[in-house]
């Protein structure tokens, strides 16, 4: 449907929800880093506080071996504190003002968690930040679907129902 060099930047496996995705299949691969989107994620878009079910897969990840990171656009104003308490205790790395798809935020959370791109993956809600930007650096790229629909700024809601028209066609890959 799409041409090999378009293929190229479309993302590896497609799901639900970061709940949905087969975590040992991945580990088995050869995967030993995971870089999760915030927002409309890992929880509603602008949310503070990532729920306890969010906070037991990333428990679950780490005991099977896996570091992550965070890595969000947003500014994080007012809420870094709290998403912060919630994940230095767990060892992870959150990234505000990232300006993905720019390599620089994904750089700095790989450094910090001493891993290269090829070994990692980018879980995240939308093609243009979260896909384009870990294809770019050579890394693995699993798109989830927003958290909440409707909760995010109306460009985002524009753009994310044309990505998931494009994600659609992303072929047998896919799962919705």
């Amino acid at each position: 449907m799409f041409p090999l060099t378009f293929r190229r930047w479309l993302p590896d496996l497609c799901y639900k929800t970061v709940f949905d995705i087969p975590w040992q299949r991945l580990k088995a691969d050869g995967t030993r880093a995971v870089l999760f989107d915030l927002d409309n994620t890992l929880g509603v878009w602008g949310t503070a506080q990532l729920d306890d079910g969010v906070l037991a897969l990333l428990r679950r990840l780490q005991g099977a071996g896996l570091v992550l990171g965070v890595l969000s656009n947003s500014r994080l104003r007012g809420r870094q504190p709290a998403l912060r308490a919630q994940l230095e205790p767990l060892s992870i790395p959150l990234v505000g003002s990232a300006n993905k798809p720019a390599a620089s935020g994904y750089v700095r959370v790989l450094e910090q968690l001493e891993v290269r791109a090829t070994e990692s993956v980018m879980v995240g809600d939308q093609w243009v930040t979260d896909v384009l930007g870990a294809k770019r650096l050579g890394m693995g790229a699993i798109w989830v679907e927003p958290f909440e629909w409707g909760s995010q700024p109306w460009w985002s809601k524009i753009r994310q129902h044309a990505e998931r028209w494009t994600l659609r066609r992303c072929g047998p890959k896919a799962t919705f």
